[in-house]
């Protein structure tokens, strides 16, 4: 589990010296096409599916037992990943392996699950991913994502996103989550005041209550407002664990 001090898809599809264009992969698979990198890539379905056949088609050599496994490409440059379809992958991990470039870009992935892109070097936004209406767990920590965190209204099932140690400064206008978002961290981001206020508004409309926890403290955040530390302890009364500065 993910927390406080507790601890994916495609990056920059840029393709200079392709070293492989074709791939096996079952339905909930995903591939590498692009140039190779010196980094291991760890890939996990996360799907109830055991590899029967190979999944993974990279510079030719087929693969089977990554389930979850790890590769190790020799080279440099950057690994381009292919889901195929992507329709129907339900998850992958993507973590701890030196990944830079923009947030992947999964809109087209809408039987996602689970997405874990924590402790890689990630720039950018996260983008709209109001289309995955599947998705139950979003891991991003500890990158260098910055701008506006996007709304969750959408991602009904959306149980715990996982920001923090990012630049994360503010929340897209309309900031919403689901009722069924219980953990929610995005500590030690520069958040502003008002970005801080509108988040503990977004959990007092959401309505649940419950042992759960929401953290917007650590280093960089804003302390909220009056009006914030009223939601605060609106939400404190019901039960939630919630840490400001």
């Amino acid at each position: 589990m993910e927390g406080h001090g507790r601890a994916g898809g495609i990056i920059n599809p840029e393709e200079t010296m392709p070293l492989m264009t074709s791939g096996v992969g079952r339905s909930d698979s995903v591939y590498a096409k692009g140039t190779a990198t010196g980094a291991s890539v760890a890939f996990t379905s996360m799907a109830a599916n055991l590899p029967s056949s190979p999944r993974w088609t990279i510079e030719g050599v087929q693969y089977n037992t990554l389930n979850p496994g790890i590769i190790s490409i020799a080279g440099t440059g950057s690994v381009v990943f292919e889901i195929t379809p992507a329709s129907s992958l339900t998850g992958f991990s993507w973590r701890a392996n030196a990944l830079t470039g923009n947030f992947p870009d999964i809109r087209n992935c809408t039987s996602l699950s689970v997405v874990d892109v924590a402790v890689n070097s990630l720039s950018g936004p996260i983008p709209d991913l109001s289309g995955l209406t599947a998705l139950t767990s979003l891991n991003a920590r500890t990158n260098l994502l910055s701008g506006n965190i996007p709304s969750f209204a959408s991602n009904t099932l959306l149980g715990a996103f996982f920001g923090y140690a990012n630049s994360f400064t503010g929340v897209v206008p309309g900031f919403a989550v689901p009722a069924a978002c219980h953990d929610f961290e995005v500590n030690d981001c520069p958040l502003t005041q008002a970005a801080v206020d509108a988040i503990l508004a977004a959990f007092v409309a959401a309505g649940a209550a419950g042992a759960y926890i929401l953290n917007i403290g650590g280093i960089g955040p804003a302390t909220p407002s009056a009006a914030g530390l009223t939601n605060k302890a609106t939400l404190v009364t019901r039960g939630w664990a919630v840490t400001t500065n």
